[in-house]
């Protein structure tokens, strides 16, 4: 038998396997291996110092260019808004500090502070350099007063009174609404819960809301007319009883109420061709319309 031949390469190779690998570490070794990872360190920290330092730099030249700049201080507020709202209002509410600069405010918060305000529907704040902010603000309308004793509101209260825009949102008389809506209808409901009428929410009383669209209808049908509304006040399920500031009362129904207000157009023309006066009308039924006429003041000569 003859033994396999293996090559000098392969019998090196494994005599390698058996070789024991030492790792030698001398106080000088490790003297110089610490000296080396604290140069690393030092050399790190400073990197780090040098970029901190510059960062600081870099605001401090862009406060000292921008935020601090008295060429960007705030002069000036320009109010868009189909309302009452005012610029005083906007600086109350959103806290503007004197020798505020355009770079220094915050205009998402004041976007949001505003937008949470319930008479207002949509605002958006931009900065117009150099001095100057542009509010544009959309408003809701009021059409009436809620008068509603039972659940804590009264007509023309300036101070917990409630206003319902077009929408039905009941939002409080704040600032100049006063001057826009102290001549506004109320809206009367003798009972109703507190829950009904909760501000920055839709009116939840149903007859109270047929009661707003027929305010709402008044307004557009006699709008050519000098007739004030005083109040529409909830009866029943069924029934709305107006005032007018002249005295009039008129009875509508919850519905129809396009219809009802056009013979009140007519039946008061046609009063007037006679030189009369209305004092009374129940427009609930199409045709046959009760009603009565006021007794002329006038005395026979």
């Amino acid at each position: 038998m003859f033994k396999k031949r293996t090559s000098k390469r392969y019998r090196r190779e494994r005599d390698c396997q058996h070789m024991l690998h030492l790792n030698v570490n001398s106080p000088r070794i490790v003297l110089f291996k610490s000296m080396s990872a604290f140069a690393k360190g030092v050399k790190i920290s400073l990197l780090v110092a040098l970029l901190c330092l510059g960062c600081w730099g870099v605001k401090r030249g862009a406060n000292t260019m921008f935020a601090d700049n008295e060429k960007y201080l705030l002069t000036d507020i320009s109010l868009q808004t189909n309302g009452s709202f005012s610029k005083q209002r906007v600086v109350n509410e959103t806290l503007i500090k004197q020798g505020a600069t355009l770079f220094t405010l915050d205009l998402m918060q004041m976007e949001k502070v505003l937008g949470e305000l319930p008479e207002v529907v949509e605002v958006s704040v931009r900065r117009e350099f150099p001095d100057k902010i542009v509010v544009e603000m959309t408003e809701r309308v009021p059409v009436a007063w809620v008068h509603a004793p039972s659940a804590g509101f009264r007509h023309l209260d300036r101070k917990n009174g409630l206003l319902v825009g077009e929408d039905g949102v009941l939002f409080p008389c704040e600032g100049h609404l006063w001057n826009v809506s102290y001549m506004m209808p109320a809206i009367v409901i003798e009972k109703a819960e507190e829950y009904a009428f909760e501000v920055g929410e839709v009116m939840r009383h149903e007859e109270a809301v047929r009661a707003m669209h027929l305010v709402k209808q008044h307004k557009e049908v006699f709008k050519d007319m000098d007739w004030k509304l005083k109040s529409v006040k909830v009866v029943d399920f069924n029934t709305l009883v107006a005032e007018y500031s002249d005295d009039v009362i008129v009875t509508f129904g919850m519905y129809d109420h396009a219809r009802q207000l056009m013979d009140l157009r007519d039946i008061r023309a046609h009063a007037a061709t006679l030189g009369k006066e209305i004092q009374w009308l129940d427009l609930r039924p199409k045709r046959n319309i009760p009603g009565k006429y006021k007794i002329s003041q006038l005395t026979p000569r």
